[in-house]
Formats: structure tokens, C-alpha cells, sequence
């Protein structure tokens, strides 16, 4: 019971800063957005005339890169 409590004042405190740095176009589980929203954007924007649409899911970047590539710290 303790924890789910710690969970939603964190959410509460940390979902608006980070809701305002994110960009209008982004839907990826966010609060009040859903997949049909994107789509509808994708759509008007397509209408528009734009030339391409960006679909991103980044899984998993640890271990991708060389070791001497990292960043010391």
C-alpha cells in the first residue's frame, strides 16, 4: 500500500514537468492521448502535404555500442 502511494505522488509531481518538455506530436504513452489521436494527426498533416512521417521505438541502446565509444564520466 505504501509503495502504490510513493508511485502516484511521484507521478503526480514528475508527469507535469515532463509533459511540458515533450513535443505536441508526441503520443507514445502519454496521458490523454491514444493511437487513434496519432493517426488523426498523421492524417491532416498528410493532407497538408507533408513529405514523410517518423515512426521511432528505441528498445534497447545498451550494449549497441563499442567500448570506446562510451562516455566516461
Amino acid at each position: 500500500m505504501k509503495d502504490r502511494v510513493v508511485q502516484q505522488a511521484t507521478k503526480l509531481v514528475l508527469e507535469p514537468i515532463f509533459e511540458a518538455a515533450f513535443r505536441d506530436c508526441s503520443f507514445g504513452f502519454r496521458p490523454r492521448r491514444s493511437a487513434h489521436q496519432a493517426l488523426e494527426r498523421i492524417r491532416v498533416t498528410a493532407n497538408r502535404g507533408a513529405p514523410w512521417v517518423v515512426d521511432a521505438d528505441v528498445q534497447s541502446l545498451e550494449g549497441t555500442l563499442p567500448e570506446e565509444a562510451e562516455i566516461e564520466g
